[in-house]
């Protein structure tokens, strides 16, 4: 508002600074005029005009210099950093997480059943297939189980041998196998197959559908605990000559296969039990129960071909 009567006061200065001056010059004109015939001359008129006109000048230049300067008049510097975007503050942001050591190389123990097992420096285990080293599957993720066996480690040799002989014979699938030191550690990251598939670049099948679990002995409860609270982790879980709380374990459930081998009654006994207290609870979950299956090598090959049925197979690599 103060702008435009500012504004106002300028243009009735200005006019009335013009008006006054022509009026000067016009009456002096006529006082001029009039000596030819010897008239007298009045010079207050005309002192009195331009007074008044150099007074409205004057109130018109205090009138232009109390006006704001416009926003397009801004001195060069200003309006060149006008010109540029005004940019909130950025906000700060979490430092990103400090890149992982790099990994010692995998240690190889051993060739049981004409595949590779490496140690890791933490002292997980990874078996892998003989098909594994194949020239033509250098190009070839695999699937990948986390086996929990048993803490003296008389189960190992049967474990490799069974899953080789069923892929020698056709029945099942290559598997990675990788066997942690303990299952409470590995049950609380749901991140370790991926871990240790991305650290030390073993070609294996990424996601859900290509990941089982497996638990032997002791291990069994616990793998089948784990992959019952978590299905986002594992498609199916086994347990082998386990015995399993009465309690129900919380999740919504995978698909289960609790085996046993002949003999080993107890075990059977607690598995049936914990399929009737799971039957009907939970969907569409399959509980299946095997006993009486012979050695534990054979035990293990019934067991690779569950997980051919249950995930995806082998895969190429694409890059």
């Amino acid at each position: 508002m103060a702008h435009v009567v500012l504004i106002a006061l300028l243009a009735l200065a200005s006019i009335t600074a013009a008006a006054l001056a022509r009026s000067a010059l016009r009456y002096r004109w006529a006082q001029r005029a009039g000596l030819p015939y010897e008239l007298p001359v009045r010079h207050f008129g005309t002192a009195l005009r331009t007074a008044g006109a150099a007074t409205a000048a004057a109130t018109a230049l205090a009138v232009a210099a109390a006006l704001p300067a416009a926003p397009d008049a801004a001195p060069p510097a200003v309006a060149r950093f006008a010109a540029a975007p005004v940019h909130a503050p950025a906000r700060s942001r979490p430092a990103p997480p400090a890149p992982e050591p790099p990994a010692a190389p995998p240690r190889t123990i051993g060739h049981p059943a004409h595949g590779t097992l490496q140690r890791l420096a933490d002292g997980t285990r990874v078996w892998l297939p003989p098909q594994y080293a194949y020239r033509k599957a250098a190009h070839v993720a695999f699937p990948v189980v986390v086996a929990y066996a048993s803490a003296s480690g008389a189960d190992d040799r049967n474990l490799f041998e069974g899953f080789a002989a069923h892929v020698a014979q056709g029945l099942a699938d290559p598997f990675v196998l990788v066997l942690p030191a303990r299952c409470e550690a590995t049950a609380r990251d749901a991140r370790a197959p991926s871990v240790v598939a991305r650290r030390y670049r073993y070609r294996v099948v990424p996601g859900q559908a290509a990941r089982g679990v497996l638990g032997v002995g002791d291990g069994a409860a616990c793998a089948v605990r784990d992959a019952w609270a978590h299905p986002d982790r594992y498609r199916a879980a086994v347990g082998v000559s386990g015995t399993y709380p009465a309690r129900l374990p919380p999740g919504s459930g995978t698909d289960l296969l609790l085996a046993t081998a002949s003999g080993d009654e107890a075990a059977r006994l607690s598995a049936r039990r914990f399929r009737e207290a799971l039957r009907g609870r939970h969907g569409r979950t399959e509980i299946r129960v095997t006993d009486g299956a012979g050695q534990r090598s054979r035990v293990f090959g019934a067991v690779a071909g569950y997980l051919t049925e249950k995930l995806t197979g082998p895969d190429r690599i694409h890059s």
